[in-house]
């Protein structure tokens, strides 16, 4: 087994240069003066044998074996970063996670009884978003797992389990809306009325269409996207003619209270829920505890 003769720490730094592309820059978030940094890319192109960057007018030009190198580099001070959450976790401290709107009422219960299993340091931190932008955390760590729908993800930088094979939304309006005076309702009935979207935008747009066409509806939706939250879009389906969609998680109450009803549609809209992390991170015992957790939850 060879004992690799480049220094781990000169590539981190190699690192922070590259991506900031000047040095003043990446000595102030290391910490570091700049003729330390200095010296830190200047024993890395010793050891390697060639030049690495330039510097022209204070900007940090990278030559072409730096930009080969970069990419080396930023896989190692990604993969460093995931082990200090890595031991983090095994202390069952902080934790980061993600959650798509679409499963708030649905991992509620989850978050409550891994609140109380951590021990009275830890904390665990929640960040609601849009898909895309949780999986972007994830990429770039600032989130240990994020609970999202699976629509792809199209990242090798990310690892994923699956949390619910078939979670069902459900259309919704008031009882008094035009659309149950129809015996049988149909797809294309959705068509002519506005649907607001409320959760994960990105999600919705790309799941009910899908799911529209698959009926044989090619008529597109009225997509609405002034409500930006659930508790928005409940209001005004309330009030107006409108209709939305969520969980049913999220309507339990006003269900109860005969406030909104479910429209009753053949063939169910099903989304399946991954949890996303970054590879390796799927392995520590605090993220695995998680997952159980979610997994009941839904």
């Amino acid at each position: 087994m060879k004992f690799p003769s480049i220094n781990t720490y000169h590539l981190v730094v190699f690192y922070f240069v590259a991506t900031h592309k000047n040095i003043s820059t990446a000595a102030e978030e290391l910490c570091l003066t700049q003729p330390t940094v200095t010296k830190h890319i200047k024993n890395l192109e010793n050891t390697l044998g060639m030049k690495l960057i330039e510097v022209k007018r204070k900007r940090v030009v990278l030559t072409s074996a730096g930009e080969g190198l970069y990419l080396y580099a930023r896989e190692v001070y990604s993969q460093a970063i995931a082990v200090e959450r890595y031991v983090e976790h095994m202390k069952y401290s902080n934790v980061n996670i993600g959650v798509s709107p679409l499963f708030v009422s649905a991992i509620s219960k989850a978050i409550s009884t891994l609140t109380d299993k951590l021990p009275s340091n830890g904390k665990i931190n929640i960040k609601f978003g849009s898909h895309m932008d949780l999986i972007e955390d994830v990429i770039d760590l600032k989130l240990d797992l994020a609970i999202v729908p699976d629509l792809g993800y199209g990242q090798d930088k990310v690892s994923h389990t699956r949390i619910a094979d078939g979670v069902k939304m459900v259309f919704f309006a008031s009882p008094a809306h035009v659309i149950f005076k129809k015996a049988n309702i149909q797809w294309k009935d959705l068509c002519n009325y506005p649907l607001l979207v409320g959760h994960e935008p990105f999600a919705t747009k790309r799941v009910i269409p899908d799911k529209m066409i698959a009926e044989g509806v090619h008529t597109p939706l009225k997509m609405d996207l002034t409500a930006n939250n659930i508790e928005c879009c409940k209001i005004l389906v309330k009030s107006g003619k409108n209709i939305s969609v969520c969980l049913k998680e999220d309507i339990e109450r006003e269900l109860n209270e005969g406030t909104l009803r479910i429209i009753p549609l053949p063939n169910p809209v099903i989304v399946e829920v991954d949890a996303v992390a970054h590879r390796g991170l799927l392995t520590s015992p605090i993220i695995q505890d998680i997952i159980s957790y979610m997994k009941a939850s839904f």
